[in-house]
């Protein structure tokens, strides 16, 4: 193998080893190209979903959490409808990160579909190694739903704190305020006892004088337990005596 290509593939894994495992949304109307980019997201470990036309993506996108999009700007009876999504997606709160990916390579089109809210915009032919590497580059910059910085995983579950929702395989909800704090807080510190006055402290920032022996903070524990128990079936929240509450590690 070339040197300089060897070098440059492990630079890559190097950086992928640092990276949580993606969720790609591919929007791909052509077979052959959309075995091609879900070979390459599978390579990289990460979780890929499939849809050929818009409505179906988009529907999907509104119900689940997804980091990242690729999209064919050509997909659709017209030709260039891909862009439309891009429009849709802006009007949402949070958005994933998007590639555009399309046989009209020319600089204004380019410009074009990067205004339109495209993150990045690939044109076609391209090798699996470029993909590669601007999923990378896409999934280090990040989204209003992949912060690295604010995404706390524990097993399956996915504690997104920038968007203040909760994942698990896929789905996505949202807890109130001060149960969602809470679980941030046992999260961050799982393996270890918070007490009581760190829960205050951290948690009821203007209430840190009160008892902190009084139900506030069971009646939180009790709502996030059953939030987790609905949404996930389980929790990982102990009580310590006379101590505080746990999140246990996993065995």
């Amino acid at each position: 193998m070339n040197t300089s290509i060897s070098s440059s593939l492990v630079i890559f894994f190097s950086m992928t080893s640092n990276l949580r495992p993606m969720k790609v949304l591919v929007l791909e109307d052509e077979d052959d190209w959309a075995r091609k980019i879900r070979s390459v997201v599978e390579k990289l470990s990460w979780n890929c979903e499939h849809h050929s036309d818009l409505d179906s993506a988009l529907n999907y996108l509104l119900s689940n959490t997804v980091d990242i999009v690729v999209l064919d700007r050509n997909i659709g009876s017209h030709g260039d409808e891909g862009l439309s999504l891009l429009g849709k997606l802006q009007k949402l709160e949070m958005t994933p990160m998007m590639l555009v990916v399309s046989q009209i390579a020319t600089t204004g089109e380019r410009v074009r579909g990067l205004e339109a809210g495209a993150d990045d915009y690939l044109p076609k032919p391209f090798e699996d190694i470029e993909l590669r590497a601007r999923l990378v580059a896409l999934a280090r910059r990040g989204g209003n739903w992949s912060n690295y910085s604010t995404v706390i995983l524990l097993g399956d579950l996915e504690i997104r704190k920038a968007a203040r929702t909760i994942t698990y395989k896929g789905k996505s909800r949202t807890m109130p305020v001060k149960p969602f704090d809470l679980l941030v807080l046992l999260a961050e510190n799982r393996g270890e006892v918070v007490s009581r006055e760190m829960i205050w402290r951290e948690v009821w920032k203007e209430y840190s004088g009160l008892d902190v022996q009084n139900n506030t903070i069971d009646v939180a524990i009790k709502r996030v337990r059953d939030a987790l128990d609905e949404f996930c079936g389980d929790h990982q929240i102990e009580s310590v005596r006379k101590r505080g509450y746990r999140w246990k590690d996993a065995a």
